[in-house]
């Protein structure tokens, strides 16, 4: 350290005093009557998904919301059985009672309240997302409220012609039922809401490569199951209704009859009809065929439009199920082919053995680590205009930078300028185990804050002002090298993480022109580090501790603040009454 150390240190270049007499000079009205103006015209957005801003608007619902993605899942559950009994009480002409009847009460009800959501619900227009009640019902209706009318009101005709003329209107009230047929169209609704939501793309996220192969091939069973039991209930429902002109039927096969059937399938028990029908289906999609024959020309004719879909479902399911192997293959693939390239790379250098052991053993497990995507990464995000990349930014950043008051401040001030700042100031650092973030003796260009993971401080009596080796855990949330932004400041000590982590470090330099662009908000950052640096040049025993990359001694905000002149102090003020 140099001698007079911090006595010496000098404030950052771009902090003087004559910005803030020029700053005030060229004011023609009051400090705080312009400020209070441009945070009241600004209305406190929190530069996140915009909200509608009065009246009936504000029941708008946005659509990533938790409450749409609860709604959501309850939705697709409710779809789901739908989707299943329906087809099994029109095949096997259920009673209207028990479970069915409640379940036929209920889904009409829960489908009305759908169809009345949706006029609050939000939607995304060329990328940005509209909350406004009249757009939102100019779209709903041009888009999917004639056929979600149509579906309700074939549930609620459904219903009533049930409760008033019971199983004696059983052949018309069957006719509308299948009307409810058109709930299929739903499902593209609900799949685009789900992914909306977001769901799929938290979970693919969020699983190993492993366990995302596997619930993409239990999504594919499923859905063949679903097909299977639909075009069951298809097949059993053409064998005991649809006109004969044979006067025969699949379910009077005889080879079937037993001293408990002697009818055949048709006197059979319900489990045994629907796994006899199932397997028919699981035949006609796999091509197997089936020992159940059609006799008459309407299962003759069921049965060829089977074996042409099953054909088409069939290929596309084993392609489906090949590009997934394929996929996951191709990801081991370069985690084999990297540690193939090591191991030669070891071999021609003629490493030792217990060197080249841990270094592959280091190797293989941060290949396993799944490392967090930055900014640059994505390449996606080139598409994004500059103002919502901007806005992307400061969501995602703002709750780890507003944890430094001075920076909460300045979001209140002006929150378009921070979304700026995020945007040209702030990068993102995914760090592993044993990396350095900046070492002792080296000239600071950034302040960090850590989000995740965990980091160790190191401090030496060789370069740091302590008389023995100290280390001080870092915890996510707290701040590094703070004084970088106000002070030209030299790194005292040595950051290393433990453990995979991820740090935002924000650019000095960069800072200062993006706060520059608002008077207000640069004359409050200009006398706020006027003052910072007086207390790094202060902080020198007996009346302080050692300043340190991690702490700065009477640098908390109230200290400052009370420093600060009438003039700064009132438009701080200003900004924590308007808060």
């Amino acid at each position: 350290l140099p001698i007079g150390w911090p006595t010496v240190l000098s404030a950052r270049s771009c902090l003087s005093k004559a910005d803030v007499t020029e700053i005030r000079m060229s004011g023609t009205d009051s400090a705080q009557s312009t400020l209070v103006a441009h945070i009241s015209s600004a209305s406190f957005s929190d530069g996140g998904s915009p909200s509608p801003a009065w009246g009936w608007n504000r029941l708008a619902i946005n659509p990533d919301s938790k409450f749409m993605f609860l709604y959501t899942l309850l939705s697709s559950t409710v779809l789901g059985l739908d989707l299943l009994l329906l087809p099994y009480a029109l095949a096997w002409n259920v009673d209207f009672e028990g479970i069915v009847f409640v379940f036929a009460c209920v889904t009409p009800a829960f489908w009305t309240i759908d169809l009345c959501l949706n006029f609050l619900i939000g939607y995304y227009r060329e990328g940005e997302i509209i909350l406004d009640l009249k757009c939102i019902a100019r779209a709903y209706c041009l888009s999917w409220l004639a056929p979600d009318a149509t579906v309700v009101l074939c549930d609620w005709a459904s219903l009533a012609l049930q409760l008033s003329h019971g199983a004696s209107d059983s052949r018309s009230l069957k006719v509308l039922r299948f009307l409810k047929l058109g709930r299929w169209l739903r499902i593209a609704d609900i799949l685009r809401v789900i992914r909306t939501a977001k769901v799929f793309a938290v979970l693919a996220e969020s699983a190993p490569v492993g366990y995302r192969l596997v619930a993409r091939i239990v999504s594919l069973f499923g859905c063949v199951f679903w097909i299977c039991h639909f075009m069951a209930c298809f097949w059993f429902a053409i064998g005991t209704s649809a006109p004969s002109d044979t006067g025969c039927r699949w379910t009077d096969d005889r080879s079937y009859a037993s001293k408990h059937w002697p009818g055949g399938i048709d006197d059979a028990s319900f489990e045994y009809q629907y796994l006899s029908a199932f397997h028919w289906a699981v035949g006609q999609v796999s091509l197997a065929g089936s020992a159940i024959q059609p006799t008459n020309s309407w299962e003759l004719g069921a049965g060829v439009a089977s074996m042409m879909f099953g054909f088409l479902f069939g290929s596309m399911l084993v392609s489906m199920m090949s590009a997934s192997m394929m996929d996951y293959h191709m990801m081991q693939k370069d985690r084999i082919s990297k540690l193939r390239m090591l191991r030669r790379y070891l071999s021609d250098n003629k490493v030792s053995a217990h060197t080249a052991v841990h270094v592959q053993k280091q190797v293989e497990q941060r290949l396993k680590v799944k490392e967090r995507l930055n900014e640059g990464d994505v390449a996606a995000l080139q598409l994004l205009s500059t103002s919502l990349r901007s806005q992307l930014c400061f969501e995602i950043q703002r709750p780890h930078i507003s944890r430094l008051p001075v920076f909460a401040i300045f979001i209140d001030m002006d929150v378009k300028l921070m979304q700026r700042v995020c945007a040209e100031a702030v990068t993102s650092l995914n760090m592993r185990p044993k990396d350095d973030l900046f070492a002792p003796s080296s000239i600071a260009r950034c302040a960090h804050v850590l989000v995740g993971g965990a980091m160790v401080y190191l401090q030496s009596p060789d370069t740091s002002p302590v008389i023995e080796e100290t280390s001080t855990d870092i915890t996510p949330g707290q701040w590094l090298a703070e004084a970088t932004l106000w002070v030209e400041w030299t790194h005292v000590g040595r950051a290393e993480a433990r453990d995979t982590c991820q740090v935002l470090s924000i650019d000095s330099e960069a800072l200062a022109a993006c706060l520059r662009m608002n008077c207000h908000v640069w004359e409050v950052a200009i006398e706020y580090g006027m003052r910072f640096h007086e207390r790094v040049t202060m902080a020198v025993p007996p009346q302080a501790q050692w300043p340190s990359d991690l702490e700065v001694p009477m640098t908390s905000l109230c200290d400052i603040v009370v420093s600060m002149d009438r003039r700064t102090q009132q438009m701080i003020g200003v900004v924590a009454i308007a808060r």
